[in-house]
C-alpha cells in the first residue's frame, strides 16, 4: 500500500475487545438466570432502537428507561446500580494493540471510525489512553449515520481532508468493508480474526500482521 497518510480504524474487535456482555452481569445483579434475562432484553432493544445523534445524557436515559421496561416484564425491582453496567461496559485491549498504535503512530495520522456509542469517549478512550493516539474520533451514535451509510465515510473523509487515495480503513465486519470500498476508499484491510467469512480483500488474523503490511 503506497501513499497512505490517515488510518481509519474500526475499534470494537480490533483494538478492543469485550470480556463478559451487560446481561451477565445484571442478570448476576437481578438474580435471574442470564438465558431468561437475555430472552426479554434482545425483545426490549429490538423494539427500542438506539437513537443516532445521541450525546452521554441520551444514552443513559435510553439505557434507564430500557432497564426499566425489562425488569418491569420480568417483574423485577429496578436500580440505578444496573445501569452503570451498560454503560461502563466490560472491555479490554487486545494483544499487542498499543504497540501497534505506537508504531503507526510514529509514521501514519491516525483515526477511529466506529459504530459505537458516546460512552465510549468517556470510558474506554480515556481509561485505556487511546485519546493521544488518534486526531480524529468519529463514533456513528453522535452523528445521524452508521457504518456501511456513504454518508458517514463522506464525513470521515471530509475531517482529514485528504483524497481517497491516501485514506486506509480497517475494520473486522465485511458490510462495513464493502460500504468504504462502494464509496471509493480502495485501500482496505478486513481483520478477519476468524476467518469465517473469505473476500477478495486484504485480510489479517491479528494486529501484527497490520504492521507487517505497512512497515
Amino acid at each position: 500500500m503506497k501513499n497512505i497518510k490517515f488510518i481509519y480504524f474500526d475499534i470494537g474487535g480490533i483494538i478492543l475487545e469485550k470480556n463478559k456482555l451487560p446481561s451477565f452481569y445484571i442478570s448476576k445483579e437481578l438474580g435471574i438466570e442470564e438465558s431468561k434475562y437475555k430472552n426479554v432484553e434482545i425483545d426490549i432493544f429490538n423494539k427500542r432502537k438506539f437513537p443516532n445523534n445521541s450525546n452521554i445524557d441520551d444514552e443513559i436515559e435510553y439505557y434507564r428507561n430500557s432497564l426499566k421496561l425489562i425488569c418491569n416484564t420480568l417483574n423485577l425491582e429496578y436500580s440505578d446500580k444496573l445501569l452503570q453496567y451498560e454503560i461502563k461496559k466490560d472491555y479490554y485491549l487486545k494483544e499487542y494493540s498499543l504497540e501497534l498504535l505506537d508504531f503507526l503512530k510514529n509514521k501514519y495520522k491516525l483515526g477511529v471510525l466506529s459504530n459505537g456509542k458516546p460512552s465510549r469517549r468517556i470510558y474506554e478512550f480515556k481509561n485505556f489512553g487511546l485519546d493521544k493516539y488518534f486526531e480524529v474520533i468519529i463514533l456513528s451514535k453522535e452523528t445521524p449515520y452508521n457504518k456501511p451509510d456513504r454518508r458517514i465515510f463522506q464525513m470521515a473523509v471530509n475531517k482529514v481532508g485528504l483524497p481517497l487515495d491516501n485514506i486506509l480503513f480497517i475494520d473486522n465486519d465485511i458490510e462495513n468493508i464493502k460500504g468504504a470500498e462502494k464509496f471509493g476508499i480502495e485501500n482496505l484491510i478486513y481483520f478477519n480474526e476468524n476467518g469465517n467469512i473469505k473476500s477478495s480483500y486484504i485480510e489479517v488474523r491479528d494486529l501484527k500482521e497490520i504492521k507487517n503490511i505497512l512497515k
